[in-house]
């Protein structure tokens, strides 16, 4: 009764606070009722009573989300996402999870700017609130099938603590957002014997249903709003798309199983309504837009990396030169960790996975934009656009677009300007950590790492311009600091290249491969654990340097060299070599045949002796 009576003062600052209040009390419910009387069927004791009372409290809100003032209806829309956690879930949450859709598309549509925006922002977090409803979520619970004996019933209502994921989940606070989240990715990563069918397909049908009705209205959004509206949009639909992707993989481990057909209609209707349908024309809209910001959070969202990325390609001078041998450690080295180890849904080693969620004209369309965009006359957004490669890869599935997507890469490594080059790299070695999922096969499709991104590191290495053989050698420290090859390639394929390249006639390449060796005989310091880099098998980095039998000799000479900068890092590299734990390999194989990434390395070496001007792979 309070509630309502403050929804209809005459002050917009009472109507506010009775809005923020009803938020209080739905919080707080749940609690009135013993939890065993709450139920996802609706059956529970206290099932009927909860919603009941929560029809009031909505029919509070809901003349608010009416209401003529644009602050007040901020106020709704800024806590869409509290809405959707409160109401939604269980059996008799389905009609408020449609309530909620319905009402951030009329937010969508609203005349005042900041009502449009804080409806955006809280798009992404209502589609994942509707995939964990579908796999049992609700507010302060979960409920599974888990094995007691391995999975503790009351961690569902501790939380499993951990932050929200930066620029995801809405900014209010009055839901533990880091207790919504972890029990949500608790109910994506359950057991495949745990998840039912029918909540995949229960997923896949609500993430549908939302997006028919939301889409719509960003799409116009994208093409009408003001620059940094269209970077929201821009932002949103990254996240959606990395949504569709996990949800994907869910799908793919029931289909390992063979289940049924109904199975298989949700991933048709993923790949085609929801992808294809849908985000695809917002895909290629924001592609088209031709503004660089737009661009950049676009791509940043697609790679699931922070937002501070899609800032980094307006950094540098057009035409500045580098300082005398180096290529500086630009932007993709500061977001290593957030590549390789950020937080998903799903299982990080299926992260860079190649998934089939694009129909293939829808990808062949973001293709053909995507190489448009990187023959733009601007510099930075050249530079921008060539990470629309790593951002378009994963979803690769043949020959003709991972050989174009590969091009667009190659033609902007031969860029005027040093900061494209430096991207074009960056993006390159990227592709190298896409691996194929188990179980499923790939066609036509090569592997990115042997078959284009060694290739390319040879090429580079052939050509006459100084520039370009160093460009190679800041590749090879990206491939090592990523791990996207494994210890034996490391030491099999690009060890011999750097040794090849100390003995080049130009000082600045020689200083190259002094920087390089540093950061190569350091990396085997720091990484003295067990592993390949593919999987935990094999031996580690520094044994196999140690056991190299060339290196030290390279070292050597190096240290010997005219050039006094040269000598300088070669000694550095020689104190790291030395710090390495000098016992041989049993075997005494340093020098390992890894006969795939050679063999494409060498008829690399034959088309670049032909046709060494245009740098095709």
């Amino acid at each position: 009764l309070l509630c309502e009576t403050a929804s209809s003062d005459s002050d917009t600052i009472v109507r506010r606070g009775g809005f923020e209040f009803s938020l209080r009390i739905l919080h707080r419910l749940p609690d009135m009722f013993p939890k065993s009387a709450i139920t996802f069927e609706g059956g529970g004791e206290g099932d009927v009573d909860l919603h009941l009372l929560r029809c009031k409290l909505v029919a509070v809100v809901q003349r608010l989300v009416e209401d003529p003032v644009p602050s007040v209806r901020h106020a709704v829309a800024a806590h869409c996402g509290s809405l959707a956690t409160l109401l939604g879930g269980g059996r008799l949450g389905e009609q408020w999870s449609t309530w909620i859709v319905d009402t951030l598309h009329t937010f969508l549509r609203d005349e005042d700017t900041a009502v449009r925006a804080a409806a955006m922002d809280a798009v992404p977090f209502v589609f994942t609130l509707l995939r964990g409803f579908a796999h049992k979520y609700v507010y302060h619970a979960l409920f599974d099938q888990a094995d007691p004996a391995q999975d503790d019933p009351a961690q569902a209502f501790r939380g499993l603590g951990g932050a929200a994921v930066a620029g995801v989940s809405p900014s209010d606070q009055v839901v533990p957002w880091s207790e919504v989240e972890a029990l949500i990715q608790k109910g994506l990563t359950r057991p495949v014997g745990n998840v039912a069918a029918s909540e995949q397909v229960a997923a896949v049908n609500s993430m549908k249903r939302a997006a028919g009705m939301l889409l719509p209205a960003l799409l116009k959004l994208c093409k009408e709003a003001p620059e940094d509206v269209r970077c929201k949009v821009a932002a949103v639909v990254g996240r959606l798309l990395l949504q569709v992707k996990d949800e994907y993989q869910v799908l793919g481990l029931g289909l390992a199983r063979g289940e049924s057909a109904a199975l298989r209609s949700a991933v048709r209707g993923l790949r085609e309504e929801l992808t294809g349908d849908l985000i695809g024309p917002l895909l290629l809209a924001l592609l088209k837009d031709g503004h660089r910001p737009v661009l950049a959070t676009l791509l940043t969202e697609m790679m699931a990396l922070p937002p501070s990325y899609a800032l980094e390609a307006d950094t540098g001078q057009p035409g500045a030169k580098a300082k005398r041998g180096q290529y500086p450690m630009s932007s993709v080295f500061d977001f290593v960790d957030e590549l390789v180890s950020q937080s998903s849904p799903l299982d990080q080693g299926r992260k860079w996975a190649t998934i089939e969620i694009m129909p293939r004209e829808l990808l062949e369309s973001l293709v053909a934009a995507l190489e448009q965009v990187a023959k733009h006359r601007d510099w930075r957004t050249r530079a921008v656009a060539v990470r629309g490669v790593p951002a378009l890869a994963p979803y690769s599935t043949s020959s003709k677009t991972q050989d174009a997507l590969a091009q667009v890469c190659v033609d902007l490594m031969l860029d005027k300007v040093n900061a494209v080059r430096l991207a074009a790299s960056e993006a390159l070695c990227l592709t190298a950590l896409i691996r194929g999922e188990p179980g499923h096969p790939q066609g036509d499709l090569a592997d990115w790492s042997e078959a284009l991104v060694i290739p390319q590191l040879y090429n580079l290495m052939q050509r006459s311009p100084p520039r370009e053989r160093q460009l190679a050698l800041y590749m090879v420290q990206i491939l090592i600091s990523l791990g996207a090859v494994g210890h034996d390639v490391t030491v099999a394929v690009l060890v011999p290249l750097i040794i090849n390249a100390s003995k080049d006639a130009v000082s600045n390449v020689r200083l190259a491969v002094a920087k390089t060796l540093v950061f190569v005989t350091r990396s085997g310091v720091a990484n003295e654990a067990p592993g390949d880099g593919s999987g935990g098998r094999g031996p580690g980095l520094a044994p196999l340097l140690v056991d190299h039998a060339d290196l030290d000799f390279a070292l050597e000479k190096l240290c010997q060299d005219a050039d006094q900068d040269v000598t300088h890092f070669a000694r550095q590299a020689m104190r790291a070599f030395n710090a390495l734990p000098h016992t041989k390999l049993s075997t005494g194989k340093a020098k390992l045949t890894v006969s795939n990434a050679l063999g494409a390395a060498a008829d690399s070496k034959a088309e670049a002796s032909t046709d060494s001007e245009s740098g095709a792979i």
